[in-house]
């Protein structure tokens, strides 16, 4: 039990100084969104992380990603294959939103 309590508190510290290190730009368009659409901003930050550790991902289009994988875009890592699904689509049609101005 000691363990586990330690190994949590450790991640929580890293995941506080990786959380910490993010501009206000994008800090405030997390904030934003969790307002606009009721998602908590750490709900949020989390997807980002985990999906893209905070990199706006924009692929070029033309070339599969180097490990052969299909391309994700954006801050959340969104997709649009058979694969992984078509969270881009559903994500743009939740904010009604062109899914080529989402993937930018």
């Amino acid at each position: 039990m000691i363990r586990f309590s330690l190994a949590l508190t450790l991640f929580m510290i890293m995941a506080i100084n990786l959380f910490s290190q993010i501009t206000d730009e994008i800090n405030n368009a997390f904030q934003n969104s969790s307002t606009q659409y009721n998602i908590p901003v750490d709900v949020l930050k989390s997807i980002a992380y985990v999906e893209t550790r905070f990199s706006h991902i924009i692929p070029d289009g033309h070339n599969n990603a180097c490990t052969g994988m299909p391309h994700s875009y954006g801050i959340m890592g969104l997709r649009d294959d058979d694969w992984f699904g078509h969270s881009l689509i559903e994500a743009a049609n939740l904010i009604g939103e062109n899914p080529e101005i989402v993937n930018y």
